[in-house]
């Protein structure tokens, strides 16, 4: 038996039980590696890993393998009970023989025992134990939980196998066929059933398409025919039941229900798109229809408006239409539109339930039960003051009442006169398109480009206006600031003129001053010098007379000077001729 998977490497490989196992390149159709060793212990199933560079390998002793696609290396083992048990880099190679140690026998011989979710994330082991699947986390390489299928387990007792288990599409959603034939739909994240196909509905195979919608199976009860099932169709009627049976949705899955319900296209490029566009001119005023503390708030349900606006000029000639989007984007306030005004929160997500799951005429019919419940609320009103005044506050109703009444209405209306289904169409979801989304026109286009063509002449006009009013504010502005500089030119020169006067005052006062100065110093100049002169002339009299004494002593003392001379020279002569007197003795002695 050969079996085979691809990866996004266009690598093409193959397994034989009993036998080795290799792969092969599509392109060049030539074999590339084989896992040596493989043969002694047979290999089950095997799958590349989302990303196509590592291998996932079930044996037949029960025991799972990640391989690296490159080197063929073991990288890890995966087990249920205790997890992750890794290789060293350098062992476990292809060249050397594989041994992998024997365990329970835990996982069933099935056709696809092991399967990815489309981004990788997620692995479904599918165990024959307990009739339970293991969804292993391939990126943290944890378990993420065990599921639990007790649809399975016969009267008996005992566990129904399953036969084969996949995701479904790109979601988290798991279709498992047990051996006797029973489909039901899983979601990997949760755990929780989504939905069951009734026991007379059989398979023993199925396959689903990329998109997920459809479903196509080989019956039991007919194995050479090929049955086609939508999905979608499948996951409403149980939504449906649920809603009759109880009235609203789940409030923990209430907005993913929407989501399903009006099929969303998930266009998040198409969407880009329509965001790099900015803010839509007829939404630029939002914020004052709408005056809400949050920024991001405010700054959210602009990109959602002007997006719509983009798409379609319909949505931005709507007065109403940011009242009908607001409650879909934030916490509830109180509107005017879509019965918004006149419910609380969970009362009115009670109504979008109804609204969301029937046919989009459903809400005539609600407003016809809306008026005949408050029938004599409005026959007692005289003023239409008192009508507006009515959808400005929040009246209690009873919602299920309501909602009773509006399907009862929808009941009993005669095909020939229900005017709601022959003016509005079927509901149609918006198509998933990787470039953009496409044209809405279902609306009387003349009407709404006459409209736009008015509204824009109006705001043109306006901003004509605008610009206008805005250079007069600025003329005035520019006015009045002339005349304050004026002013100020006035005040300057007063100040200057003044600053002046003083300072000429000042240069007088200081000139007269310093002449004032310069003929005192003159005068104490004059008495200084007439001063000096005297004293100058006192002072030569002194000396003139000093002078004269002066002589007089000179005179004295050259006399007694000459006096002393005469002397000396007769003191000198008298001791030279004692001193040869004393001569002569000597020599005469000496003789």
């Amino acid at each position: 038996q050969i079996r085979a998977s691809v990866s996004d490497k266009d690598l093409d490989m193959y397994e034989k039980w009993n036998q080795d196992y290799g792969s092969w390149d599509i392109i060049e159709k030539k074999k590339k590696r084989v896992l040596i060793g493989a043969a002694s212990v047979g290999i089950h199933h095997a799958i590349f890993s989302p990303s196509g560079d590592k291998v996932v390998t079930m044996f037949k002793d029960n025991e799972i393998a990640v391989w690296s696609f490159e080197t063929f290396y073991c990288l890890y083992k995966i087990s249920i009970d205790v997890g992750i048990e890794a290789f060293p880099s350098d062992q476990e190679s292809i060249d050397v023989d594989i041994t992998l140690p024997i365990s329970q026998s835990k996982f069933q011989l099935m056709q696809q025992p092991l399967c990815f979710s489309s981004d990788g994330t997620l692995l479904v082991i599918v165990s024959i134990v307990d009739s339970s699947l293991f969804v292993w986390k391939w990126n943290e390489q944890s378990l993420h939980q065990q599921i639990d299928i007790p649809l399975f387990k016969e009267a008996n007792g005992f566990n129904t196998p399953i036969k084969q288990a996949k995701f479904i599409g790109n979601t988290k959603l798991i279709g498992i066929v047990s051996s006797i034939g029973l489909f039901i739909i899983v979601d990997a994240e949760t755990g929780k059933l989504v939905y069951k196909m009734p026991k007379t509905v059989l398979f023993d195979f199925v396959e689903f398409s990329k998109d997920g919608k459809f479903l196509s199976g080989v019956p039991s009860e007919d194995p050479k025919t090929i049955k086609l099932m939508n999905l979608k169709d499948f996951i409403k009627k149980k939504l449906l039941n649920y809603l009759r049976n109880f009235g609203e949705f789940p409030e923990k899955y209430r907005i993913l229900i929407w989501r399903f319900l009006l099929r969303l296209p998930e266009n998040r490029q198409p969407f880009q798109s329509l965001c790099d566009k900015g803010l839509h001119p007829a939404f630029e005023k939002i914020n004052r229809k709408y005056p809400i503390k949050s920024y991001q708030m405010i700054k959210t349900l602009e990109r959602v408006l002007s997006c719509l606006g983009h798409w379609s000029p319909l949505f931005a000639e709507c007065d109403y239409f940011p009242s009908f989007v607001f409650p879909f984007i934030y916490a509830w306030p109180i509107l005017q539109t879509f019965f918004a005004s006149h419910f609380s929160s969970d009362e009115w997500a009670v109504l979008m339930d109804h609204i969301i799951s029937e046919d989009p005429s459903f809400i005539y019919y609600l407003t016809v039960a809306y008026i005949r419940y408050h029938r004599e609320t409005f026959l007692n009103m005289k003023t239409i003051q008192e009508f507006n005044k009515f959808h400005e506050q929040s009246i209690p109703t009873n919602v299920k009442m309501l909602l009773k009444s509006a399907k009862k209405i929808q009941t009993s209306t005669p095909t020939e006169i229900d005017i709601p289904k022959d003016i509005i169409e079927p509901f149609k979801p918006i198509p998933r398109s990787p470039s953009a989304y496409p044209l809405f026109s279902n609306y009387p286009v003349k009407i709404v480009h006459f409209q736009k063509k008015v509204r824009d002449k109006i705001r043109r006009e306006e901003l004509d206006f605008l610009q206008r009013k805005k250079v007069l504010h600025e003329l005035s502005q520019l006015h009045q600031d002339i005349e304050t500089d004026e002013r100020k030119w006035i005040d300057y020169d007063n100040k200057v003129s003044t600053m002046m006067d003083e300072f000429w005052d000042k240069l007088i006062k200081d000139e007269n001053d310093h002449q004032e100065k310069v003929s005192k110093i003159n005068a104490l100049e004059t008495e200084q010098r007439t001063k000096l002169l005297k004293n100058i002339q006192k002072v030569r009299q002194n000396l003139v007379h000093q002078s004269d004494a002066f002589l007089n002593k000179q005179k004295d003392w050259e006399f007694k000077l000459d006096t002393a001379r005469a002397s000396l020279r007769e003191t000198k002569i008298v001791g030279h001729e004692e001193l040869q007197k004393l001569i002569d003795e000597e020599n005469e002695i000496l003789k």
